[in-house]
C-alpha cells in the first residue's frame, strides 16, 4: 500500500497502520475499513485508507499530515451524498502535504471518492478536534479549540458545537478549561442522551442536545466514559468511567459502587 525510507538512522522505516473505524458509509452494502497510516519520526508517507474489506481493495487513499486517531470519525449519514467526517492531530513533526499540515489539527469532510469537501484548522500543535455523532438526523457533537467559519466570539476560546454534516454549527458554548474527551451516553436514564464534556481540571459537565442547559457530576477526576451496564445479581445500573489507569463505577445517584484496576 506504501513505501517509504528510515529517516531516523536506525537503519528500518517504522510504519503505525491505525485502525480508525469500519463502517459502510457509502450505503453500498459493504463495509469499508478506514486506517491511518503513521510514520512518526520517519515522517512520511502518512495515508488515510479507506478499503472495502470484502473485496480487500483500496477504495481511496489521501495523503494526511495530520495524524487521525482512533474513533474520532464519523459517517455523514447521507446515501444522497455519501462521505465522511474525520478529525486529526497536530503532532508537530514538520511534516505538511497539500491539505494538511502537521502543526495543526483539522476537521475535514472526505466524499466517497476521497476527495475532500471541506478542511479547517480547528486546534494548535499537540491539539485536535474532536466527533461524537448524535442519535438521529445527521447531528454531531464536535470540540475545538478554534472557531468554525462563521462563528464568532473569542478566537482563543475552546468551544463544544452542535453541526450538521456539513459542519454549520447549530449551537456552540464557549468552554473556559482544556477540553479533555467527550462521549454522548444517556447518565439521567430518561432515555434521552446527554453530552458528556471531561475538562483537563478533571471536571465532568453534563449538557443536554441543545447545549443549552449543563450541569457538574459530583464525580471528579475522571477523563473518559466507557459503558453503562447491569450489575449480575442486583440489577442495579453501574456508569463506567475511566481514570489514571483504572475504571471507577458509579450508579446514577453518583455513589461510587467500586473501582476496577486495570490489569493490562
Amino acid at each position: 500500500l506504501a513505501s517509504g525510507k528510515d529517516m531516523t538512522g536506525n537503519g528500518a522505516w517504522e510504519p503505525t497502520p491505525l485502525h480508525i473505524t469500519s463502517v459502510d458509509y457509502d450505503y453500498d452494502g459493504s463495509t469499508e475499513l478506514f486506517f491511518y497510516l503513521a510514520c512518526g519520526r520517519d515522517r512520511w508517507p502518512r495515508l488515510f485508507f479507506c478499503i472495502d474489506i470484502e473485496r480487500l481493495v483500496v477504495e481511496w487513499s489521501l495523503p494526511m499530515s495530520s495524524s487521525a486517531l482512533e474513533d474520532n470519525i464519523a459517517s455523514c449519514f447521507d446515501s444522497l451524498d455519501p462521505g465522511i467526517l474525520v478529525c486529526s492531530y497536530g503532532p508537530e513533526n514538520y511534516v505538511s502535504d497539500s491539505a494538511f499540515d502537521d502543526r495543526f489539527g483539522y476537521f475535514t469532510r472526505i466524499d466517497r471518492h476521497g476527495k475532500i469537501v471541506f478542511n479547517y484548522r480547528l486546534a494548535p500543535k499537540f491539539g485536535g478536534p474532536g466527533i461524537r455523532a448524535l442519535p438521529g438526523d445527521s447531528l454531531y457533537v464536535l470540540f475545538h479549540e478554534w472557531p468554525l467559519p462563521g462563528q464568532s466570539g473569542d478566537s482563543t476560546t475552546a468551544r463544544l458545537s452542535i453541526i450538521d454534516n456539513q459542519g454549520r454549527p447549530r449551537h456552540s458554548v464557549e468552554i473556559e478549561t482544556g477540553i479533555g474527551s467527550i462521549a454522548v451516553a444517556d447518565v439521567r436514564d430518561d432515555f434521552i442522551p446527554e453530552i458528556l464534556f471531561f475538562g483537563r481540571n478533571g471536571e465532568l459537565r453534563i449538557f443536554d442536545l441543545s447545549l443549552s442547559n449543563a450541569a457538574i457530576a459530583p464525580a471528579s477526576g475522571l477523563e473518559s466514559y466507557l459503558s453503562t451496564f447491569c450489575l449480575p445479581g442486583s440489577g442495579e445500573v453501574a456508569m463506567q468511567f475511566g481514570t489514571s489507569g483504572k475504571s471507577i463505577l458509579y450508579n446514577r445517584e453518583w455513589d461510587c459502587l467500586g473501582v476496577i484496576p486495570d490489569l493490562s
